[in-house]
């Protein structure tokens, strides 16, 4: 990875979580990823764009853990995946 940021943003903030499903796999746990960009959260998953505050309150979120741009890329280096590396694996 080159010393330049995604999408020329440094800012945003990858997150790695446990979230609790909701519809067809109510009450299961699984992990889940997600960029914050100051107050606005974009879900590539379901390809969502909320306001933070509003995501948060809808995902039920068991455990997270938040990503610079640098740790991302010290991250992936070490490991060699996109992750989850504090989570147990469990994206």
């Amino acid at each position: 990875m080159t010393d330049q940021c995604a999408f020329g943003d440094c800012n945003l903030i990858l997150v790695h979580a446990i979230i609790i499903g909701q519809g067809p796999i109510e009450g299961v746990e699984h992990g889940h990823a997600w960029i914050e960009d100051g107050d606005t959260v974009f879900d590539p998953a379901n390809n969502i764009r909320l306001p933070k505050d509003e995501y948060y309150a809808l995902a039920r979120i068991q455990k997270a853990v938040k990503y610079t741009f640098k740790e991302l890329k010290r991250k992936v280096t070490e490991h060699r995946t996109w992750g989850a590396w504090d989570l147990g694996g469990s994206i």
